[in-house]
């Protein structure tokens, strides 16, 4: 039905536009002659200006090309239908783009001179027969004829262009995707980006760990990628958002008449493996492993916080997220989600199209996020490792609307350590505090910068701190710490209540950095203690808060800072301890 409706649109926009080429090319050759202009001119000028008419031509002609190939590759139609009906025939015997674009020039130029040729007869048949046209006005008539040619050919691909990028309408996944259109327009040859794509994930593959569960998500009707990991992996799981794409997996699963033929990309996968020349045994050998390997078939949505009821060791995810999507907000967010997905020090491996604001499947465009590596490496960040990201040309702008990918693997952090593995220095304290309410709880909330030896220097490392509990005591007179901290794989402390009772004779608040009850680390214990204080903040002198409250006696080589609170009501100080002897 669309391709109907496609060649209905072409063949309307075909005689729309050549009529009103005709009619202003026309009227602009008869206004040239009529306008006295060229009155008076010998045959050699006049050729001259018909030279100069040809070029201006051929310039309008080209943009028009261009203009014309995007609309074939965005829309499937074209204002030429020579053109569409040569684009079509070169897409169905052709894998080239390049041959595709050839044909689509072709017929798009071969209608433009045909019409050149009627000109041509009709100017110097008038000449031949009519008394009234001399030979000197027909080639004025061509002349002004060719250069309002060129004006409209230029003017109809500046349109063109610009409702494109004004009024782009992506397809839906809902209802336009059709696999079967998507796996035959990119999948029946190893083309450039899974060239790149397929190499990284086998070296990928040697970095991982083995016999551990592997998630593919957003896989697409595609098994390309999968071979790469077959060898590694315990078992295979494989998650998309569409279930018609995973009744195609099954089918090749099944190895049901009609699945896609995968051995181009097996046999690639075994030469980036080291086998120069796989057999094809060794190729069915690879593929009877995958199929072993493949024990589950979910469907996921990334707009989900959780995707998948499950962690996992490994997440592969190539052109998944970025090619969802237009919206790079709404990409973060699938990236977040399925990033949750791994488990702390687990492996991640990803790919995007660079810079693509729409890929082409069918003549129909499907959204891109439009992201490069930069965009990658932020929404990485902080819960991965840095990793390296590369930048894989790959030229298929015209085929596909693309001309690069990001190719990616990334390390989830481990886990936070509870023990402090060396002092390290607080540089700031942006804020602590929390307003005070009488018999309530709150909440404290503060933010740090920390100075970490491995970081270059005069570059603080800021993380959020949030420690939620009771700021004072509710009926206990020794009441426990009442929060964990970790701000940073470098510190852990504990938070003590501001006014608890118990150290001195009559309870007396304890000094500053104390653990209640007076107890100090445990065997095996480095802490560093934060303590938060009720006082009253006057006016900021010299840039430094100061408090009056509580005494405060910090302890041999503490270091204290301070911020005011809410309307200058509630202040925290806090105190960094050397790790305990």
């Amino acid at each position: 039905m669309t391709g109907l409706r496609n060649w209905i649109v072409s063949i309307a926009a075909t005689v729309a536009s050549n009529y009103a080429l005709d009619a202003f090319a026309a009227a602009a050759g008869v206004a040239l002659v009529a306008s006295g202009l060229i009155a008076g001119l010998g045959v050699p000028w006049l050729l001259l200006i018909l030279a100069v008419s040809y070029v201006a031509w051929a310039v309008g002609l080209r943009a028009a090309l261009h203009a014309n190939w995007t609309l074939l590759l965005r829309t499937g139609t074209s204002t030429n239908v020579l053109s569409k009906g040569a684009y079509d025939l070169a897409r169905r015997t052709s894998r080239s783009a390049r041959v595709a674009r050839l044909a689509a020039a072709a017929g798009y130029a071969g209608t433009q001179v045909a019409g050149e040729a009627i000109y041509y007869a009709g100017a110097f048949g008038a000449a031949a027969f009519s008394d009234s046209v001399t030979s000197t006005e027909a080639l004025g008539f061509l002349a002004g004829a060719n250069l309002a040619a060129a004006l409209y050919e230029y003017g109809l691909a500046r349109i063109t262009t610009g409702l494109l990028r004004r009024w782009r309408r992506y397809a839906s996944f809902d209802t336009d995707w059709e696999p079967a259109e998507y796996l035959a327009g990119y999948y029946r040859s190893v083309e450039p980006d899974e060239v790149a794509t397929v190499a990284f994930l086998v070296g990928a593959m040697r970095q991982a760990e083995s016999g551990r569960p592997v998630l593919f998500f957003g896989v697409g009707p595609t098994l390309h990628h999968v071979f790469a990991a077959a060898e590694t992996a315990s078992e295979i799981h494989l998650g998309d958002y569409l279930p018609a794409n995973l009744a195609e997996i099954r089918r090749w699963i099944r190895r049901e008449p009609g699945a896609h033929d995968w051995r181009p990309f097996v046999r690639y996968t075994l030469q980036c493996e080291g086998i120069s020349g796989p057999t094809d045994e060794q190729i069915a050998a690879r593929e009877d492993l995958t199929r072993s390997k493949i024990t589950k078939l979910v469907q996921v949505d990334a707009r989900h916080p959780r995707p998948v009821d499950r962690h996992y060791p490994m997440v592969i995810s190539p052109y998944c997220a970025d090619s969802a999507t237009s919206d790079r907000t709404t990409w973060l967010m699938f990236m977040r989600h399925i990033t949750g997905l791994v488990e702390p020090g687990g492996l991640f491996i990803t790919a995007a199209l660079r810079r693509c604001r729409g890929y082409t499947v069918a003549g129909k465009t499907f959204p891109g996020a439009d992201v490069d590596e930069h965009d990658l490496r932020a929404a990485l960040r902080p819960e991965f490792e840095p990793g390296a990201i590369e930048v894989r040309e790959t030229s298929q702008d015209a085929a596909h609307g693309y001309s690069a990918v990001l190719l990616c693997q990334a390390r989830r952090r481990p886990p936070l350590p509870s023990r402090v593995a060396q002092p390290v220095q607080l540089v700031e304290v942006h804020r602590l505090h929390a307003p005070v309410v009488a018999d309530q709880e709150h909440e404290l909330v503060g933010a740090v910068a920390l100075d970490e030896p491995l970081r270059p220097a005069g570059e603080p490392l800021v993380r959020p701190l949030q420690i939620g509990g009771p700021l004072g005591p509710q009926g206990d007179d020794h009441p426990p710490p009442v929060g964990r901290i970790a701000v940073g794989r470098d510190i852990s402390g504990l938070l003590e209540p501001a006014q608890h009772a118990g150290h001195g004779p009559g309870g007396e608040v304890g000094p500053l950095g104390d653990l209640p009850r007076g107890g100090g680390p445990g065997v095996g214990q480095e802490v560093q203690a934060l303590q938060v204080a009720d006082g009253q903040a006057q006016p900021v002198r010299d840039g430094v808060p100061e408090h009056h409250g509580q005494p405060r006696h910090l302890p041999s080589g503490a270091h204290e800072v301070g911020d005011r609170g809410r309307g200058g009501r509630l202040v925290g100080h806090a105190a960094i301890m050397p790790p305990a002897r």
